[in-house]
């Protein structure tokens, strides 16, 4: 599996861009992208596009090793991020590091969540639940996803997500986050 913060620190060196600078670039504070780099961070899938972002390359490049070419991903070659903080585990199924889209399978234990607050990035995302119940806040609104529900919704819209309920949810989510991927 790739090292995301190898990869973070590779494609800041080849854009002569020092820590400082990608703290400026994406709001987070230098320390807590030297520990990602180091391996000592867990970083929120937000961080980790805000870094993509501001690093011009897509979200999968921290995750994915292999040809940007490649169309099959096979099952063994798979890279997961697990968010023990959020407990959340996201499964990247699609390994096209120039693709526009973003194709995940998560699984979410009870009371896992997208993010503590909620998020917007550039984009869409649309989400299918295939076991368990996800609930997904899109400003004011409240959506009770159950088994076979999906939904499609821009992200810049605020928006966040949690497991309501008692067994863990299995989600496929594809997110395309342009400025990202781009």
């Amino acid at each position: 599996m790739a090292n995301p913060g190898y990869k973070m620190r590779k494609a800041r060196k080849a854009k002569d861009m020092t820590l400082s600078d990608l703290a400026n670039k994406t709001d987070l504070t230098s320390s807590l992208l030297s520990q990602v780099e180091r391996g000592l961070a867990d970083p929120s899938l937000s961080s980790l596009r805000k870094i993509a972002t501001a690093l011009d390359v897509p979200l999968a490049y921290f995750f994915i090793e292999g040809k940007d070419t490649e169309e099959i991903m096979h099952e063994a070659d798979r890279s997961t991020l697990v968010s023990k903080q959020r407990s959340v585990s996201y499964e990247f199924l699609s390994n096209n590091k120039s693709s526009q889209l973003e194709f995940l399978h998560l699984r979410i234990q009870p009371g896992g969540y997208s993010a503590s607050e909620f998020d917007t990035h550039t984009g869409e995302e649309c989400i299918y639940v295939q076991k368990g119940t996800l609930t997904l806040s899109i400003n004011d609104l409240e959506y009770q996803l159950k088994p076979g529900d999906s939904i499609h919704f821009k992200s810049e819209t605020p928006h966040r997500w949690v497991n309501t309920g008692q067994d863990d949810a299995v989600v496929f989510s594809v997110v395309t986050p342009a400025k990202s991927w781009s």
